[in-house]
């Protein structure tokens, strides 16, 4: 089970998925029902954009993999490069048969956005100059991106204000979420000479970053709880919170055979409840 497991996460499957039933939580929440063939495009992007940025950190010279993430990427990447166009041809596809302009020129905006970071990423003195780069700009483009569809398709957004907290709440989790990975990833990061955040700053100041954007992310959650009646959105964003906070607290427990990587990525797989009440 555990090899399955391990080949799922290199994947980013259970990250894509993650994607795709956050942006169900958010069409949930304007009341926008999507058919479901409309979510592919929006996994196989999500997909793309990570097996390449892992493929780019594997092709790397002069370093070391630590990680099964990265050597499984070395080792199948012609398959995966294969796998990437074909992805790549399904979703050009689908966008442009299914998809109204507005999503279009969004999307395109949006991709701009991801390359513009995908190259930047690889630049060591951004990463020096600006310590949480790659954490904030990822965090954006997932928040945006699980956005895109249930915002641009909906006939007229309700309830502004909660969706003004659920959003700012989510990308504070998502934030986390990647603080969280740097803060474990530190040792790895530092064998394979990349300057992470937590290179830069320090495991303590990262920490206490999370743990505030939690915190933050925790009230805003309450605010809504006050304001609004569904209060299944709220009991989904509640324990998402709940959950990165064990999993920061308890560090010596997740830092063994990398268990923070699949619980810290399936608080994203959370709003499948919508799905199955």
């Amino acid at each position: 089970m555990k090899p399955i497991i391990n080949v799922i996460q290199a994947l980013s499957i259970e990250v894509a998925l993650g994607a795709v039933f956050s942006s169900y939580f958010f069409a949930s929440l304007l009341g926008n029902k999507l058919p479901i063939y409309y979510y592919l495009p929006l996994f196989c992007t999500v997909w793309i954009i990570y097996t390449i940025d892992h493929l780019a950190d594997a092709l790397r010279k002069n370093i070391i993999l630590y990680t099964f993430r990265h050597r499984f990427h070395l080792k199948h990447k012609k398959v995966l490069a294969f796998a990437l166009v074909i992805a790549t041809i399904i979703t050009v596809i689908m966008v442009i048969k299914f998809y109204p302009p507005k999503i279009l020129m969004a999307g395109l905006s949006l991709l701009f956005y991801v390359l513009l970071y995908l190259l930047t990423a690889q630049i060591e003195k951004i990463r020096k100059k600006i310590p949480l780069y790659k954490e904030l700009c990822s965090a954006i483009g997932y928040t945006a991106g699980v956005l895109l569809l249930p915002v641009f398709l909906s006939e007229k957004i309700q309830n502004n204000n909660i969706l003004i907290l659920s959003v700012i709440s989510f990308f504070l989790i998502a934030l986390s979420n990647l603080l969280l990975f740097s803060y474990y990833d530190a040792e790895v990061d530092k064998r394979q000479q990349q300057y992470s955040t937590v290179f830069i700053l320090g495991p303590k100041k990262i920490r206490v970053l999370i743990g505030m954007n939690l915190l933050l992310s925790f009230l805003l959650n309450g605010i809504i709880f006050f304001i609004s009646e569904d209060i299944v959105f709220i009991i989904i964003l509640f324990l998402m919170n709940i959950t990165l906070y064990i999993i920061l607290f308890y560090a010596s427990y997740f830092k063994k055979n990398d268990r923070f990587r699949f619980l810290g990525d399936g608080v994203f797989l959370y709003p499948i409840v919508l799905i199955l009440l």
